[in-house]
């Protein structure tokens, strides 16, 4: 066979994944021939790879890939025969999928080789040639086996940690989500990386009795390597039921909580089931060896939103590796800015913010902002406090549109919020909304204007500006909301706050007037490292 480059990649992969378990099943090099010259591929961590110390000769084998119909004869002239084949997750006639958990011993590494391994498995599985900050630390707490709260800056890459761990951990990852658009996100990231074996669900997929049993069905099937639900699905007697039926006969390798500050934030308040989450996984995805790692994920947390994860996730707060945090959560490619005034000039102040400040402080054009060309290469976002009324998100729309035809521009604009809007049917809303959704990530949109619904975890990196119409209603919300912009760290990103709200009283509260003096206490009372 001939040699192409992307043999050596896959072969790069399967040694990192051989070297971060030890197990010791690839060899220090494979030559290919080909009719015309030989290519020898080493092992990257070949020094590191055990064969019980006895090579009596080189193996010689002939490898063939073979693009035929599955019902063709074999070849006989080659050793080895790859061929794909269509056969369910567990055939029936081979034995069972292993119960076991692989964990990592941690410390057994020399500083950076884990890295190392890691990058193997990532630069060709996931598309990253390197990791930031954190991301490594994190990977090996999860492999180590161990429960964790990572808080990492938006857009620093917290989806890395468990897609990767979960391509080296066998068996079923659980995601659970706060957000229909965050689970259909994730849903497409998985999809574009070539990972098909994903299943997501939420409300728009179980509609029908006829779509509530086919993703049952799909549940019970064990096909889908990642798994992706709200904390309220955990609580719904036939999918415990499925996924119970699903882990007979393999294991969950790990659960994840992803945007966990809303374990704090919202399970006190409206979604009661956070406060059962921590148990309800552990309960559901437990075997024989106990329960799988729990890898919480968030990109802002107050030390008393914190204290409340671990507590709720039932995660050892006494243990030094169960919180990981960075230096620091800034993130210099955005910048800030607060267009103060009376509250009867919050509009003209928007339409200020988006068609002269944000195109000048990001030099770029109105007809840029708006997508008047044929592909909008920049997105922008306004965040809105209502769904409908006067700063709801289809009026807000209404005056963008406005503004810009003004000006001789045909801006694409469009809306996104949970329950649907005025003018729009609530019967149709949900698949609207996952067209809204694909057209701003296919660039068929340049500015979406939308609730805090779309402020977690959406993965667009020419998102260059956001506008908050209205003081948001925590400074967690706004730090995520604002996050949206600047995913792509190479491009300056411009964030404003349009407020007319000067009752300092009122702003005190809205920015949460207990995190402040909560922080105070506990810096008092614990030190400086634990703010």
């Amino acid at each position: 066979v001939a040699w192409h480059p992307w043999f050596g990649d896959v072969l790069d992969c399967l040694a990192g994944l051989d070297a971060v378990w030890g197990t010791g099943v690839m060899p220090s090099s494979i030559d290919v021939v080909s009719d015309s010259d030989v290519t020898t591929w080493t092992n990257p961590f070949g020094h590191r790879v055990q064969h019980d110390g006895v090579v009596d000769e080189t193996p010689r084998v002939s490898v063939c890939v073979d693009w035929g119909p599955v019902w063709a004869a074999l070849p006989v002239e080659h050793d080895i025969v790859v061929r794909g084949v269509p056969l369910p997750a567990h055939a029936g006639w081979d034995e069972d999928l292993s119960s076991e958990r692989r964990t990592l011993a941690q410390g057994v590494d020399t500083p950076g080789s884990l890295e190392q391994e890691l990058c193997a498995v990532a630069r060709h599985a996931i598309g990253v040639p390197t990791f930031r900050e954190g991301q490594v630390r994190a990977i090996e707490r999860v492999l180590a086996g161990g429960d964790s709260l990572a808080l990492l800056p938006t857009g620093h890459g917290k989806t890395l940690i468990y897609q990767l761990a979960m391509l080296l951990r066998p068996g079923l990852t659980l995601v659970v989500a706060p957000l229909v658009s965050l689970i259909g996100d994730q849903e497409r990231r998985f999809l574009e990386l070539g990972i098909d074996r994903v299943l997501a669900i939420h409300g728009g997929r179980t509609g029908t009795s006829e779509d509530a049993q086919a993703v049952l069905a799909a549940v019970r099937s064990g096909h889908s390597l990642i798994t992706f639900v709200s904390p309220e699905r955990l609580q719904i007697d036939s999918f415990r039921k499925a996924l119970a039926s699903s882990l007979s006969t393999r294991v969950a390798g790990l659960t994840v909580v992803d945007e966990a500050h809303c374990v704090s934030e919202w399970g006190h308040d409206f979604r009661t089931s956070y406060l059962r989450l921590g148990r309800n996984l552990r309960r559901w995805t437990a075997n024989d060896g106990g329960a799988p790692a729990l890898v919480s994920l968030t990109g802002t947390a107050s030390p008393g939103v914190v204290r409340d994860v671990l507590r709720e996730l039932d995660i050892d707060a006494t243990d030094p590796g169960a919180v990981l945090r960075p230096p620091s959560f800034d993130r210099p490619n955005l910048s800030f800015e607060i267009l103060d005034g009376g509250a009867s000039n919050d509009f003209d102040m928007l339409r200020h913010a988006i068609t002269s400040v944000i195109p000048q402080r990001l030099g770029l054009s109105l007809e840029t902002i708006a997508g008047a060309g044929d592909r909008c290469d920049v997105g922008g976002l306004v965040f809105v406090p209502w769904t409908k009324g006067d700063y709801g998100v289809v009026e807000v729309r209404k005056q963008l549109v406005e503004w810009f035809k003004d000006l001789g521009i045909n801006a694409r604009v469009d809306v996104y919020c949970g329950a649907a809007p005025s003018g729009r049917d609530p019967r149709t809303w949900d698949d609207e909304k996952a067209e809204i959704a694909r057209r701003l990530q296919a660039d068929e949109l340049a500015i979406l204007v939308t609730t805090k619904a779309f402020g977690m975890g959406i993965d667009k990196p020419n998102i260059r500006w956001t506008a908050h119409l209205g003081m948001p209603s925590r400074i967690e919300a706004f730090a995520l909301e604002a996050g949206r912009a600047g995913r792509d760290r190479r491009l300056r990103a411009h964030c404003v706050l349009v407020t007319g709200q000067r009752d300092p009283v009122l702003v005190d509260r809205l920015l949460d007037a207990r995190t402040l003096p909560e922080a105070r206490r506990v810096f008092d009372r614990e030190g400086a490292g634990d703010v």
